[in-house]
């Protein structure tokens, strides 16, 4: 599945409750830019489930990944993040 910030902009919240069993997550390859970082920062930080998230080539910048580092403070649980082929 191909998403862009406004298809996560829609996945997330509506999901939200129901991602509370998700372990992985691949977005690898979608165009999420910046606002779709901060977006999955806001779902990192208080999820307690998730172990995996790959961001792989989803154009992001430094915005997006400093969110996303933020959010991890808050998170303890998620063990594998791939943040490479974006622009950091």
């Amino acid at each position: 599945v191909k998403l862009s910030f406004e298809g996560l902009r829609q996945f997330i919240p509506s999901c939200f409750g129901k991602l509370s069993v998700l372990k992985k997550l691949d977005l690898s390859d979608n165009s999420i830019g910046e606002p779709g970082g901060s977006l999955l920062a806001s779902f990192l930080a208080t999820n307690s489930t998730l172990r995996t998230l790959r961001l792989s080539n989803a154009q992001l910048k430094s915005s997006g990944a400093n969110a996303l580092g933020q959010a991890l403070q808050q998170n303890g649980v998620l063990e594998s993040l791939d943040l490479s082929a974006n622009r950091i």
